[in-house]
């Protein structure tokens, strides 16, 4: 077996969130959470649990807005 290259060890890095970001962050409480219904799922298939996926997505989208816009 031919080897190609040399392991290197994954450099950590560290993202800190810039003022920017943080004042956005604070000004939009809740923003960004997606609520998900408590259970356990079981799919016959990937198309279905694909399909419950973008249900609870779109949900979650919906839940946001209508956060937005009763403020």
């Amino acid at each position: 077996m031919r080897r190609v290259g040399k392991r290197v060890e994954p450099v950590p890095v560290l993202h800190w969130p810039t003022p920017e970001e943080v004042r956005f962050t604070r000004a939009t409480p809740g923003r960004g959470l997606l609520y998900v219904r408590a259970g356990v799922r079981r799919y016959r298939s990937h198309a279905e649990a694909d399909a419950d996926m973008r249900e609870l997505i779109a949900d979650g989208m919906a839940r946001q807005t209508a956060a937005l816009v009763r403020r």
